[in-house]
């Protein structure tokens, strides 16, 4: 599915498609050819009947066969240099299909990694209010100064913005994910 939903994948495909049929168009070239007309003319005076004021017609028909006996291997070259051309792009579609998985799988670790970083920093975060919460109160109550409140309050604002920090990169981790699934078009 997801090579499906990548364009650059859709045109390799239409390039291999292109590729194959012009190895059936070099191959064509030392086949033989045939071609078959047929005609039939009407005309005033009749010509076939002493000039007369009547429609008069005539039928003709032919056959035309070539047959490529000597071809100077041109024919020949055309066709391996159009096999040649076809197992190139072959080898892109392929190359093209293991750069995406692994795109995609370097996205997915990446997706993980921030998920667990945002696991971690929601953590710290809860622990960081939980001690600010004691400091607040300690303050409040007189038992603990001002310097022992200060750093408490900023381990809380510190471990907040790793919180949102780590937040962004989920996001960003999981759009170039979706990206690279082919999901969000550029």
């Amino acid at each position: 599915q997801v090579w499906a939903d990548r364009p650059e994948i859709r045109s390799l495909n239409i390039a291999v498609g292109i590729y194959d049929n012009k190895v059936k168009v070099a191959r064509a070239d030392m086949l033989p050819t045939i071609a078959a007309t047929a005609n039939y003319l009407v005309t005033n005076p009749n010509l076939n009947n002493g000039f007369r004021n009547s429609f008069g017609g005539r039928f003709s028909g032919g056959v035309m066969v070539s047959i490529p006996i000597f071809h100077g291997y041109e024919a020949a070259f055309k066709t391996r240099k159009a096999k040649a051309e076809a197992r190139l792009y072959r080898s892109k579609l392929e190359d093209a299909k293991e750069m995406i998985c692994l795109e995609v799988a370097k996205y997915s670790n990446e997706q993980s990694e921030a998920l667990e970083s945002l696991l971690m920093a929601q953590s710290n975060m809860e622990s960081a209010e939980e001690n600010l919460r004691t400091a607040m109160v300690g303050f409040e109550e007189g038992v603990v100064d001002a310097n022992t409140a200060m750093p408490a309050q900023t381990a809380w604002l510190k471990a907040h913005s790793e919180y949102t920090e780590s937040g962004i990169a989920l996001q960003m981790a999981s759009a170039n994910l979706q990206k690279a699934q082919g999901n969000i078009k550029k």
